[in-house]
């Protein structure tokens, strides 16, 4: 379940990230699942007592990191397809 929603919760600020510049989008698409998978997976694991739940949770670190980042980035797909959708709409209107 972490999983799912790092990985949403990343391509969702990829799609929001579209109207930054490349470089910014590029830090925002690394820093943002390192950040939700603290949130998400790393802080209730430390609140948690239970020591088979936090090696779980400690085991759900790495993959959720390369998923979130790896959807965020995926997120760029729809972002070009809808500005060349965009830039061919500008080029030849509709009459």
């Amino acid at each position: 379940m972490w999983l799912i929603i790092v990985c949403i919760s990343s391509f969702v600020v990829g799609l929001a990230s579209f109207k930054f510049s490349l470089s910014k989008r590029v830090l925002i698409n690394i820093c943002a699942p390192i950040i939700l998978t603290f949130c998400v997976v790393v802080l209730p694991g430390l609140l948690d007592r239970q020591k088979e739940e936090f090696i779980w949770r400690l085991m759900a670190i790495v993959p959720s990191i390369f998923c979130g980042i790896l959807s965020a980035f995926l997120s760029a797909i729809p972002i070009n397809l809808l500005s060349k959708y965009r830039s061919k709409k500008v080029l030849r209107p509709d009459k």
